[in-house]
C-alpha cells in the first residue's frame, strides 16, 4: 500500500488542528475544574465532572523492593510511533 504526499500533508495539518483544539479544550476543562462544580450545562452539551483516586505502582520503589525479580512481572509491548514535522517550521 502506497502512502501519498497529500496524505502525509493532510496528517500533518490534522495534527496541527488537533493541537490547537486540544489546547482550547484543556483551557476550558481547567476552568471547569477550578470552578469546583459537579455539572455544567450548555445549550447542546452537559459536562459532568467526576473525581476519583487511582492507585499506581511507584516504579522506583518497586525496583528497590523487588530488585532482579521485577523482570518476572514485566512484559514487552511493541509500540509504533509516527512523528510528523513541518518542513515550514523554522
Amino acid at each position: 500500500m502506497r502512502v501519498t504526499i497529500k496524505e502525509i500533508d493532510t496528517l500533518g495539518s490534522l495534527n496541527e488542528q488537533i493541537a490547537i483544539l486540544t489546547k482550547q479544550a484543556d483551557a476550558i476543562k481547567s476552568k471547569i475544574k477550578q470552578a469546583g462544580i459537579c455539572e455544567a450545562k450548555g445549550k447542546v452539551f452537559t459536562a459532568t465532572i467526576s473525581r476519583t483516586t487511582r492507585t499506581q505502582i511507584d516504579a522506583a520503589k518497586a525496583k528497590l523492593i523487588l530488585g532482579p525479580r521485577l523482570a518476572e512481572a514485566q512484559k514487552e509491548v511493541e509500540v509504533v510511533s509516527i512523528r510528523i514535522k513541518s518542513k515550514l517550521a523554522a
